[in-house]
C-alpha cells in the first residue's frame, strides 16, 4: 500500500508466501522479519524468504509510492501606492490529490485572495486525501510614500534676471517619476527661474501622488540704487566741486566706474558739467546715474557814479552786489572798505568784492571831473549912433550842470 501523504510513513507491503516448508523466515531491506513490512515511507524494499528447509525463494523488490508535495506557486501583485488595499495573489498548485481546501491567515478560503494591504501572507492547502501542505509565505510589497526633498536653491543674481534655479531628490513610490511644478515645468530640477514661489508635486510610475509636495521661495537682491550728494563750486569757474554716491541694495562689495575714469566712490576738484557713474555690485548687477555739478554762483556788480565838480573832491560811487553768497565784503583802490566810497576826486577807482565762500570780482570805475564854468561872448554893436538900441551880446556857457542861473 502506497503512503497516503507526501512525507509520511503509513506505506506497507503485505507478502503472501506458498510452497517450500514452512514456517517461513523473512528477512527485510529494513531489518524487519516479519511477513508484512509497514510503517515506512516512499521508498524501493526487498525482501529475502526462507523456509524450514533453508531453502531460498528468489529477493522480491517493491516500490512504495506517494503522492507528490502539494507546492504552491504564487503571481503576486503588490500594492500600487502607500496605504492602499489593491494587492492581490493568484496561487497556482501543483501536487496532492485535488480538489484542494484553502487557509490563509487573513482568514480567506479561496484560491486567490484579492484587496490586500502592504504585509506577509501565510496558506496551508488540504487536498482531497486529508493531506497538509506546509505553510507557504507570501509577501505583498507597500511602496513607501514619495518624499521630497530640496538639495540646493540657487538664487536670482540680480533684479529683474531669470538666473534662478532649484534642485530637488525624490524618493520612495516607485520610480520612475512625474514632476508637476507650479510653472509648468516637469523636469526633476528647474533653472532660468525669475525670484517666486515654485511648488512641486511628485507623482510615481502607479500614478501615486506624493503625500507633502514642497514650496521653495527663490529671492533676487534688491535692485542696486544709487544715492548722490552734489557740492557745487564755490565759485564761478572754480574746480572745487565734488559728488559722493552711495549705493544700496545688491550685493556689496560695489565697484564704480566714473566717465572720468575714477573707479571710487567720491569725486573731488570737479568743475561744472555733468558727470556719469556705473555702479556694480558682486554678482554683476548694474545701476547707472548722471549728476550735473552746476557753475558756482556768479558775482555781479553794478554802480552810480556821482562825479566831481569844479576840481573838488566831491565825486562818489556806490556799489550794489548781487549773486555770490552773502555778505560780501569791499575793498576799493583807495582803501575804503564800504559799499559807498565818497569823497573821490577825479579818476579810476578799483572795487574788488568778496563773498563769504571767498569768491572775488573786480570792477573799475571812472569818475569824472566836472570843470570850470567858461563863457563866450558875441557882441552885435549898435547899428545907428545917437543911443539907438539894436545892439546885443550873445553868451555861451560851457562846463556848467545845469540848471544855469543868469
Amino acid at each position: 500500500m502506497n503512503v497516503s501523504c507526501n512525507g509520511l510513513n503509513d506505506g506497507s507491503v503485505t507478502l503472501n508466501v506458498a510452497g517450500g516448508t514452512p514456517p517461513y523466515q523473512y528477512q527485510w531491506s529494513t531489518g524487519h522479519t516479519t511477513a508484512s513490512l509497514v510503517g515506512v515511507g516512499e521508498g524501493a524494499y526487498w525482501v529475502v524468504v526462507s523456509d524450514n528447509a533453508g531453502c531460498l525463494a528468489d529477493t522480491l523488490y517493491f516500490t512504495v509510492g506517494a503522492p507528490s508535495a502539494i507546492n504552491a506557486i504564487a503571481l503576486i501583485n503588490n500594492v500600487t501606492c502607500p496605504g492602499a488595499n489593491d494587492g492581490s495573489i493568484d496561487i497556482q498548485l501543483t501536487g496532492g490529490t485535488p480538489p484542494y481546501q484553502y487557509q490563509w491567515s487573513n482568514a480567506g478560503t479561496t484560491e486567490d485572495i484579492t484587496g490586500l494591504s502592504g504585509g506577509v501572507y501565510h496558506l496551508i492547502v488540504t487536498d482531497s486525501a486529508g493531506c497538509v501542505s506546509d505553510t507557504f509565505s507570501f509577501g505583498v510589497f507597500e511602496p513607501s510614500p514619495i518624499t521630497i526633498s530640496i538639495d540646493s536653491l540657487s538664487p536670482v543674481s540680480c533684479q529683474g534676471n531669470s538666473d534662478g534655479a532649484i534642485y530637488i531628490s525624490a524618493s520612495g513610490g516607485t520610480p520612475p517619476y512625474g514632476f508637476h511644478w507650479s510653472n509648468g515645468a516637469t523636469t526633476e530640477d528647474i533653472t532660468g527661474l525669475g525670484a517666486g514661489v515654485y511648488s512641486l508635486v511628485v507623482t510615481d510610475a502607479n500614478g501615486c501622488v506624493s503625500d507633502t509636495f514642497i514650496v521653495a521661495t527663490l529671492n533676487a537682491p534688491a535692485a542696486v540704487q544709487l544715492s548722490g550728494t552734489v557740492n557745487n563750486p564755490a565759485c564761478d569757474g572754480g574746480d572745487d566741486g565734488s559728488i559722493t554716491v552711495v549705493a544700496t541694495g545688491g550685493v556689496a562689495p560695489y565697484n564704480y566706474y566714473w566717465s572720468t575714469g575714477d573707479t571710487t566712490n567720491t569725486l573731488a576738484g570737479l568743475t561744472a558739467g555733468a558727470y556719469t557713474v556705473v555702479v556694480t555690485d558682486a554678482n554683476g548687477c548694474s545701476s547707472t546715474d548722471t549728476y550735473n555739478v552746476v557753475e558756482g554762483s556768479n558775482i555781479v556788480i553794478s554802480t552810480g557814479i556821482i562825479n566831481a565838480t569844479c576840481g573838488n573832491a566831491n565825486g562818489a560811487v556806490t556799489a550794489a552786489v548781487s549773486g555770490g553768497v552773502p555778505p560780501y565784503s569791499f575793498i576799493w583802490s583807495n582803501g575804503n572798505t564800504n559799499a559807498v566810497n565818497s569823497g573821490l576826486s577825479a579818476g579810476i577807482y578799483e572795487l574788488t568784492v568778496v563773498d563769504s565762500n571767498g569768491c572775488s570780482k573786480v570792477a573799475s570805475v571812472v569818475v569824472d571831473n566836472i570843470s570850470d564854468i567858461q563863457l563866450g561872448f558875441v557882441v552885435n554893436n549898435a547899428i545907428c549912433g545917437g543911443g539907438a538900441s539894436s545892439g546885443s551880446i550873445d553868451l555861451t556857457v560851457s562846463g556848467a550842470v545845469p540848471p544855469i542861473t543868469y
